[in-house]
Order: C-alpha cells, then structure tokens, then sequence
C-alpha cells in the first residue's frame, strides 16, 4: 500500500505539472500552497491563494484523483485568480480546465469513502410532556453547560 507522504508527492508533482502547463499558456501565477487537511467526503477544494486536498480520498482513488481531482482544483485556482467574482463551475473555470487539460472535467466526484465516525449515543431529556425528548451528544453537552432547550409542544424546559 501507498503511504500518504508518497500520496503527497505524487499530487505535488501533478500540481506542478499543471501550473507549468498553465505558464506555457500565458497565465503565470505561483504554485498554490497546498493544505492536506480536507476530511470527509470533500475530495478537493481550491480558493485564490491555496489548495487543500483529501489524503484519505486520494490515497484510497489516486489514478483518478491525479487526473481529475488534481486539474479539476487548479481551475478553480486560476479560476478564482484570474476572475474573482465568476461562478464557481462556470464559463471560466471550464476555460481553465481546458487550459490544463485539453478536456472538460468533472464538476462532482464520484469516489466511495468512509464518513468520519459519528457519536450514536442519544441522550434522554424530559419536560411536562408524557414522552421523553431524545437529543444528540452535543446538545445534551449544551443544556449541561447551562443552555436552556425547552419542548416545541409544552414550552417546558427540557431536563435530565
């Protein structure tokens, strides 16, 4: 298996490859800085000055991340550089594409990945109704913290 510094190379690699395609093209920017922390099911995501990427996403899909993912964030890259205001899978940021790639490219990914485990325990709370109010972690974190939550039905204040 690929460790992910080795991920990490390898999309550096395509990055560069892709910002000198776009010099030779006429559209002359530095290489974005590129942020590794994107979890989820976020593959990419690109803004004016940097891009981040999804290690667990590429690590686990990188033949089609190199070439889909990788030029699909550096058009928006460019996209954002070069014309601020456009829309985000609009007109320019299909030039850009075409720029790095010669072809359109997809607007959505379509990898499988596993979600960030959630908390399944669910906490038990009353008011003046008969039936106990079920509520997450979090908010049975904030009604402890002082937060007062109250029923849609009786207008009574939720408590343990």
């Amino acid at each position: 298996m690929i460790t992910k510094l080795e991920v990490q190379k390898q999309i550096q690699s395509q990055v560069q490859h892709y910002c000198q395609i776009a010099e030779q093209k006429g559209f002359s920017v530095p290489p974005p800085p590129i942020n590794w922390n994107l979890r989820g099911s976020v593959a990419g995501y690109a803004c004016s000055s940097w891009v981040k990427f999804n290690l667990d996403i590429a690590s686990n899909h990188l033949s089609v991340f190199l070439v889909d993912t990788v030029p699909h964030e550096l058009a928006h890259y460019y996209q954002r550089r070069f014309h601020p205001h456009s829309k985000p899978h609009g007109r320019e940021w299909k030039k850009f594409c075409q720029v790095l790639t010669g072809k359109e490219l997809p607007r959505c990914h379509t990898f499988s990945y596993t979600p960030a485990r959630k908390s399944t325990k669910i906490f038990e709370f009353r008011c003046g109704c008969e039936f106990p109010h079920k509520v997450s972690r979090i908010i049975a974190t904030k009604i402890s913290l002082g937060k007062t939550y109250r029923c849609r039905r009786c207008k009574q204040k939720l408590v343990k």
